[in-house]
This record gives C-alpha cells, sequence and structure tokens, in this order.
C-alpha cells in the first residue's frame, strides 16, 4: 500500500499538534540595568545561544527596542521564561516575552 504525499503530510502534521512542536511566534524584549544604549555582542548571542537550547529560533532581531521575535513551542516558552528570570536576577536585566498577535490602529478590524 502507497501513502500519497497529502495523507502523510496530514498525518505528519496531527502528530506535531498531539506533541506540542508547532512553534508559536513570541517577542522577547528585555532592559539592561544601567539604561546603556549599547548592548554588548556577547550579551546578545548567548542569548541567541539559550533560545536555541529551548528550542526556538530567532526570527528577527529589533533595532529601536531591545529585543527578538522567536519562533518557539508554546511547551518550552515556561522553562525559558525561568531560565531568563534567574539571569534578570543575576545580572539585573528584566525581560518580557509574549505571543506575538495582530495589532489594528481601528477596531473591528
Amino acid at each position: 500500500m502507497r501513502i500519497s504525499h497529502f495523507t502523510y503530510t496530514v498525518i505528519f502534521s496531527i502528530f506535531l499538534l498531539i506533541n506540542g512542536v508547532c512553534a508559536s511566534s513570541y517577542i522577547l524584549t528585555f532592559n539592561e540595568p544601567s539604561g546603556d544604549v549599547i548592548v554588548p555582542t556577547s550579551f546578545m548571542d548567548d542569548l541567541k545561544s539559550i533560545i536555541k537550547e529551548f528550542g526556538g529560533k530567532v526570527t528577527h532581531e529589533y533595532t529601536l527596542i531591545r529585543g527578538f521575535t522567536i519562533d518557539m513551542s508554546s511547551s518550552n516558552i515556561s522553562g525559558l521564561k525561568s531560565r531568563l528570570t534567574t539571569i534578570g536576577n543575576e545580572f539585573g536585566y528584566s525581560f518580557n516575552i509574549e505571543q506575538d498577535s495582530d495589532v489594528h490602529a481601528i477596531a473591528n478590524h
């Protein structure tokens, strides 16, 4: 018996949904304690490595605010938040993670 590509895709997608592998988009922003404009590149690289450790992928790095857009499984987000809280307590940074969503300037759109 041969399985069509469509059937395989549907079965694989259901498997990913059941196992929580489907990624959601999140926005991670942070403030440094001293209010410095320049954040060390090494710190940014360390954050990206931590995100990758938790199965996330940085899809955009912001320039006007300090932060990233991340694609990550929702099942891993609480572990990342916990790790960032530890880093924040140790180095004085405050982090905020929220699920990305559409924003409209006019109501009912």
